[in-house]
């Protein structure tokens, strides 16, 4: 079985399909094709396209996994999309109110007409399936960690509704132990100190380098006035 997997926006290179998108509007775009379980091709769309984060859809990134392995779009078995559908439409209305004039088209629609106009090939739509966040970030470290059973905790600045996953895996299955909203969001809160130190989003890779340069100890009592380690987080 051939799967795509796919993550970014619906923007194509050239032009936003709605004015203004912020580049945090499901960024880091990026393809990979998995055969039978094992990756075979991966890459990310700033890579072809040049554009840090980029958040345009992954075009460059679908040719050039279906290249690598010498296949086509029409030998694909299904797509999968790294949001929950119903969560990103809803972020996609957030900003159709913005502009009204903008055709309202919703995520399975868009991906789906994106490929036609590339590919020359209309995928069917059934076959385009939408994956929880933290389940695709969990799946992917638990089926390439080479354990057969795991104890996986996701820790991002949010998916749909969680900042925090904790589950368990086992017979190549996930359950969800427990969950922590974004409210909570250990990621949030890192990046506001990374805000705080004059850096942008996506910067937060710099504060990690700096990290051990610095006096964990003098800004402790600060952080301890904000977060509170309860028995069960």
């Amino acid at each position: 079985m051939l799967i795509l997997g796919l993550s970014g926006c619906f923007s194509e290179n050239d032009r936003d399909f709605i004015p203004n998108l912020p580049n945090w509007f499901y960024h880091d775009s990026a393809a990979v094709l998995i055969d039978n379980g094992k990756v075979v091709a991966a890459v990310e769309e700033e890579r072809l396209n040049r554009i840090k984060h980029t958040n345009k859809f992954s075009a460059r990134s679908i040719h050039y996994c279906l290249e690598e392995y010498q296949v086509k779009l029409s030998d694909i078995d299904y797509i999968g999309f790294y949001i929950n559908e119903y969560s990103i439409d809803r972020m996609l209305n957030s900003e159709y109110i913005k502009y009204q004039t903008v055709p309202l088209k919703y995520s399975r629609q868009l991906i789906i007409e994106l490929l036609e106009k590339e590919f020359d090939y209309k995928f069917p739509p059934e076959k385009l399936r939408y994956v929880i966040h933290h389940q695709a970030h969990a799946y992917s470290t638990f089926f390439h960690s080479g354990f057969d059973q795991s104890l996986i905790m996701v820790v991002d600045g949010n998916g749909e509704n969680e900042s925090i996953t904790i589950m368990s895996g086992q017979n190549q299955q996930l359950k969800t132990l427990k969950t922590f909203p974004i409210e909570a969001s250990l990621g949030f809160l890192y990046l506001a100190g990374v805000e705080l130190l004059g850096y942008s989003l996506f910067d937060e890779y710099k504060v990690m380098g700096l990290a051990p340069y610095g006096d964990k100890e003098r800004f402790r009592p600060q952080f301890q006035s904000i977060y509170k380690l309860l028995p069960n987080g």
